[in-house]
């Protein structure tokens, strides 16, 4: 098969950082013995910088074609619509003038309007195009408006609703990184189509032999008794990091618990600046962690936290899938088929998003009886290994592209 790859989000192979989702998905297609051509951006969204053409070693059967983007700085603003704008329009511009005509289009959603464009660029090529969703888009950008205004914005969104709708209904089969992501996608189709849950997942190979032991940043030293809870990823606003800060403050004088913040985004110096007004002591912020880093930090402590707003449409993250390699039983607030599959291998508990006593209950319970955290923790590796190793769950992308050929 010959695919093409429209992404401009993931970090490509020999990128410095750890590989995504599509890096996976690439790769093993390549080993399979397919062709993949990756249609990604000039701006790479996780550093916020340009890319170097150089990082990435074009092969035979691995090309990467750069479509031109300005600049943004944050995750949610017109800036990053601009860049997504530009994104599908010159993808739709070079795709069309490209003499190869790729089998399959793999096309992540968001952006909104790449995603359409690769409908468009199929029908010129007749391609089969894959719809992968990514995140619930339009939906997300709820989360910009306050509480009292989502009402209005929401009708203001109605013609990306319909586009959404437009571009699921065209595609010949969808993709979702999570089951409620998939249900979504296919209760805007008309007719049914053939679908695959492919979780992010992990790649535990690479995690395993990652060498934390001298590349633990010295941020914090964890003392004889201490019991660390962790949180990761994204600090914005569809995260539940005020429950998090009241939490610690509700647990302040227990001196043995602390709390882990390691990332960055919009919402960080506001947060920094309410644990410090607080004087919590019992709060850390590491900043961004290199993967090594991470895993050092990681294996180091005891639960890991999986919060979102009450109306995040968030559904399995990132975040999830390391705290499980690292046999961290999770705290997690979402609903769906997260909580369910969490609660059936009893490799976490669920809180009330919003509620910081609720929180602090599935804390206490986790801390206080040693053996039931630490069973959960054993129930927590054996759940990705099982399910969410992307070295056992990512071939399964091939038998599924060629069922799609079929149709």
């Amino acid at each position: 098969m010959n695919v093409w790859i429209v992404n401009p989000f993931d970090p490509l192979p020999g990128e410095a950082f750890r590989a995504g989702r599509y890096a996976f998905i690439a790769e093993t297609l390549v080993k399979n013995g397919h062709r993949v051509v990756w249609w990604t951006s000039t701006w790479f969204h996780y550093s916020k910088t340009y890319r170097r053409a150089d990082a990435f070693k074009q092969r035979e059967n691995f090309k990467v074609i750069y479509i031109p983007t300005p600049p943004y700085r944050n995750n949610i603003g017109m800036a990053r619509l601009y860049n997504h704008f530009k994104y599908g329009v010159g993808f739709r511009k070079m795709a069309l003038q490209d003499a190869d005509s790729p089998d399959i289009i793999l096309a992540s959603f968001p952006p909104i309007g790449s995603a359409a464009a690769a409908i468009t660029v199929a029908g010129k090529h007749h391609s089969k195009v894959v719809v992968d969703i990514q995140d619930l888009w339009p939906e997300v950008f709820l989360m910009a408006f306050p509480v009292n205004v989502r009402p209005i914005a929401d009708r203001l969104l109605t013609p990306f609703y319909w586009q959404a709708s437009g571009i699921m209904n065209k595609a010949h089969a969808i993709m979702a990184v999570s089951l409620d992501y998939l249900q979504a996608g296919q209760r805007r189709c008309k007719t049914e189509k053939p679908g695959l849950s492919l979780h992010l997942g992990i790649d535990l190979d690479s995690f395993d032999k990652r060498n934390c032991s001298e590349t633990l940043p010295p941020i914090i030293e964890k003392r004889p008794g201490d019991k660390w809870i962790i949180y990761i990823g994204t600090m914005g606003k569809t995260y539940d990091l005020d429950t998090i800060i009241k939490s610690a403050y509700y647990l302040k004088d227990k001196k043995q618990i602390r709390f882990l913040f390691a990332g960055t985004g919009p919402e960080l110096k506001r947060i920094k600046e309410v644990a410090k007004s607080e004087n919590l002591n019992n709060i850390c912020f590491t900043g961004f962690l290199k993967a090594d880093e991470l895993k050092g930090i990681l294996v180091k402590c005891e639960i890991g936290l999986n919060t979102f707003a009450p109306d995040a449409p968030q559904s399995f993250p990132n975040k999830v899938f390391d705290y499980l390699a690292a046999g961290l039983p999770v705290i997690n607030s979402i609903n769906g088929e997260l909580r369910e599959i969490l609660a059936q291998r009893d490799a976490g508990l669920w809180y009330q998003s919003g509620n910081p006593e609720s929180l602090v209950k599935a804390i206490e319970i986790l801390l206080n009886d040693e053996e039931k955290r630490k069973k959960m923790a054993v129930n927590a590796r054996r759940l990705v290994e099982e399910r969410y190793d992307r070295n056992k769950t990512y071939p399964s992308i091939i038998p599924f592209f060629e069922k799609v050929l079929e149709t």
